[in-house]
């Protein structure tokens, strides 16, 4: 994998957060929330069919969570493939609910308070509509496939379905293996 920090280096994430948090007195009680957690994950036909590379989504990943969070401190890492050898390069990017430095306002801010050193950082709906809006737009930019991420699936499964069918799918390949049958691709 590869990562990269802003606002930090990786070794230095927790202290600096802790350092933050201390520094306007936020995060201090164990229910606050103390990070967020945002994935942007690549089609895994983007990796033969458009040259897409775990180097070009860290850098896709550092622009994007530096234009949208900025003056957080923030972990970018990049996985070069995705859950059980799945193929989607996929791009973590971590970061402290407390914004370390002000910056200047911007106009997917919704209150003054999104530019300011020491509050914390918000997630609504509009922000998540805003935030798919931009990743499908960077996905177009770089001419790689995307998902309508504006609208839901027309076919929903639960994580516990997924699981289910990643289960199941594994002891039929483990049984076909063993009968010297193909494998499925997933």
């Amino acid at each position: 994998y590869l990562i990269d920090g802003i606002n930090c280096t990786p070794q230095s994430y927790g202290l600096d957060c802790a350092l933050t948090n201390r520094q306007f007195g936020k995060n201090q009680d164990r229910k606050e929330i103390k990070a967020h957690h945002y994935i942007i994950s690549f089609d895994p036909r983007d990796r033969d069919e458009n040259g897409l590379t775990p180097q070009r989504a860290q850098e896709l990943g550092m622009a994007f969570a530096s234009n949208y969070f900025p003056g957080h401190q923030v972990l970018v890492c990049t996985h070069p493939d995705g859950h059980g050898n799945a193929g989607n390069i996929h791009v973590h990017i971590v970061l402290n609910s407390v914004r370390a430095h002000d910056v200047p306002q911007q106009d997917f801010m919704e209150r003054p308070g999104d530019a300011m050193a020491g509050h914390k950082h918000h997630v609504t709906k509009d922000f998540l509509e805003f935030l798919k809006q931009q990743t499908m737009t960077m996905c177009q930019q770089e001419n790689l496939n995307q998902v309508d991420l504006l609208n839901p699936a027309k076919v929903r499964i639960t994580d516990r379905e997924y699981w289910a069918q990643r289960r199941g799918q594994r002891a039929l390949d483990a049984q076909n293996a063993a009968e010297g049958k193909p494998l499925s691709r997933y």
